[in-house]
């Protein structure tokens, strides 16, 4: 499957939740900040979505660096997406809670200390690979500079290729002022080359 995107054109399409998460293997984990703004978010539904996942966290608090399920994380960021975008489709509201993690991401300390030193979107996109490295455990981001832009492969990835990473570099993108263009092609469940420009 291959689309072209930006930030005013919706994804639209299905999302079979259950299906998605049955296929993410157990040791694929992401770091707790990421979890913190979603439970936020959440509000009141949080009780409801933490009955549903693989590891509640301890006190119902997620610590920052330490590691839980990528399976959780998933459909903690699908109940966001539904809470706050209940009248989008859900690739698009998965979309927008992606770029809603690229805020959490930069206002966290690590976040802040990595963004003071990139000063524009080519540079920013560069340093994805390296922030997903140390961010998830399982799966694998790959970067590399094209002529009029930035190219990004994820290879066996389960955080749904066809719309959240979508959110994710139009997040890193438009923190630098810029209005990004991506050309996805969809090669699997897993895998999915991003050509980022703008």
């Amino acid at each position: 499957m291959k689309l072209s995107v930006q930030p005013s054109r919706w994804l639209e399409g299905e999302i079979d939740v259950e299906a998605r998460l049955d296929r993410v293997p157990s040791d694929f984990l992401v770091k707790g900040m990421f979890f913190t703004h979603l439970v936020e978010l959440l509000g009141t539904e949080w009780d409801a979505v933490s009955r549903s996942l693989v590891s509640s966290p301890d006190g119902g608090r997620y610590l920052p660096f330490r590691d839980y399920p990528q399976r959780d994380y998933s459909r903690v960021a699908y109940a966001a997406s539904q809470h706050l975008f209940p009248k989008v489709p859900a690739p698009e509201a998965a979309r927008r809670v992606a770029r809603l993690d690229f805020q959490a991401f930069a206002s966290s300390r690590i976040g802040r200390i990595s963004l003071t030193l990139i000063s524009d979107a080519e540079t920013a996109l560069s340093k994805i690979p390296q922030l997903y490295a140390l961010s998830i455990k399982g799966g694998q981001v790959t970067g590399e500079p094209i002529d009029d832009g930035f190219r990004l492969h994820y290879r066996d990835f389960y955080g749904w290729v066809d719309c959240y990473p979508i959110g994710t570099i139009e997040g890193f993108v438009m923190h630098y002022g810029e209005n990004p263009r991506i050309d996805v092609e969809v090669m699997g469940d897993n895998e999915a080359v991003y050509e980022v420009r703008w």
